[in-house]
């Protein structure tokens, strides 16, 4: 056997992978707290780029990869704010225009 061939790893790195959500929602949901609605999503995880492009002769890229990255899925949550009446801000001002008169 050759030292070429006694490698055991002929790469540092197999592959890069950019594994992140695109828009498709997998589950959505609705929760309250003390300062408004909470939204929160869940989202299929993909891959977003990868290097190289092509799948190596000796070891091709597992399907699964996005999982392995993200088991989870991606979870995205958002909060509603609720502003107040525009009547409480001019409460002052109305007040100020009573004392006048």
């Amino acid at each position: 056997m050759s030292d070429k061939e006694k490698e055991l790893c002929p790469r540092l790195i197999d592959y890069l992978v950019v594994v992140g959500k695109r828009k498709r929602t997998r589950n959505t949901s609705k929760c309250s707290s003390a300062d408004g609605p909470i939204h929160s999503s869940i989202t299929y995880p993909e891959i977003l780029r990868r290097y190289p492009t092509d799948d190596h002769k000796d070891f091709y890229l597992p399907t699964d990869v996005t999982v392995f990255c993200q088991p989870e899925g991606c979870v995205t949550l958002s909060k509603s704010t609720k502003h107040e009446s525009s009547i409480n801000h001019k409460m002052p001002i109305l007040k100020a225009i009573r004392a006048i008169r």
